[in-house]
């Protein structure tokens, strides 16, 4: 039987956030949640809404003054500017939400005595590789100020994980989708936004060829390494979470072409500074220290996500 545990989640009105949130409720924990909706909303929380306390709160702001002195057995912390593209256009403003708010929130885990802290780190901190899958033993190369901004916390959070009583680990996500993922946010990711525009008859423009290659998780199979990782004894170290196989960006696309069985109006443009050609990860880490091992398979979570997306936009 799991023992109820006092947990914070940052950012816990977004698309990974809220998947969590309600993976935690549906565990009976005590949850609570930070966010400033900049893209977060509130309404991704609505069927929970009754089990969470919820504060309207930026990750920079004085978390202590503003939630009290509360000693939290975990805080989970994904908020963050999820955006390569807006990193290069304006990288002050994504370092300050992403390294000095994880610094902040680190901090409140001190003062507070919190014990755990599950920092959602990114596969963007590897860059390009000549590597066919990411190992978490290769020397970080990120290419974006996202990518460097991720990177930083993590080297915080390792920090913080050697000085002080907070035991540590990062998570590095590869190219979360699935439900609740905004397709019109600024910071939008591709197979939203591909299979919202798909649905309405839009034009999906790649930037490049298309060959480019990624490692696209499903966001319940992140929910669970979350899950694992608040209970894990490991400390101190990072871990890649993902599938450990690779999808091109035309095989997205032909892959939605035959789950809506509809032609589709694809675009080619010039590739985006700060994008990567391939990113594939290696998962035997996240095995052996979580026992993680994803439960669902790519062509099962598109569908899935496809299916939610077609209920909410026709």
């Amino acid at each position: 039987m799991e023992i109820k545990k006092r947990v914070l989640v940052t950012g816990g009105a977004g698309f990974i956030g809220s998947n969590l949130v309600k993976g935690l409720v549906e565990k009976d924990h005590d949850v609570t949640v930070i966010d400033n909706l900049s893209t977060g909303r509130e309404e991704k929380l609505s069927d929970v809404k009754d089990s969470i306390k919820f504060h309207k709160l930026d990750i920079t702001d004085d978390i202590l003054d503003r939630i009290g002195n509360i000693s939290f057995d975990c805080i989970f912390h994904m908020a963050a500017n999820p955006s390569v593209e807006f990193s290069v256009r304006r990288p002050l403003e994504v370092d300050m939400v992403n390294t000095h708010g994880t610094l902040n929130m680190l901090e409140y885990a001190r003062k507070s005595g919190s014990k755990k802290f599950v920092y959602s780190a990114s596969s963007a901190a590897y860059g390009e590789t000549d590597c066919s899958n990411n190992t978490e033993d290769m020397l970080p190369l990120p290419l974006s100020p996202y990518g460097v901004s991720k990177l930083c916390g993590e080297y915080y959070v390792r920090c913080y994980d050697s000085l002080f009583d907070i035991s540590t680990i990062c998570l590095r996500y590869f190219n979360v989708f699935g439900e609740f993922q905004d397709p019109d946010s600024q910071y939008a990711a591709v197979i939203p936004k591909f299979i919202t525009s798909a649905l309405k008859g839009e034009k999906l423009t790649v930037f490049g060829d298309g060959k480019q290659t990624r490692d696209f998780t499903y966001v319940k199979d992140i929910v669970r390494a979350n899950l694992l990782a608040m209970e894990t004894d490991i400390n101190g170290q990072s871990v890649n979470v993902a599938t450990g196989g690779s999808i091109s960006l035309n095989q997205l696309i032909d892959a939605i072409k035959k789950g809506l069985n509809r032609p589709l109006n694809v675009v080619y443009e010039d590739v985006r500074d700060g994008d990567i050609k391939h990113s594939c990860s290696d998962i035997s880490k996240a095995l052996e220290v979580l026992g993680y091992r994803p439960e669902f398979d790519f062509e099962q979570a598109i569908k899935k996500t496809m299916d939610w997306y077609e209920e909410k936009i026709l």
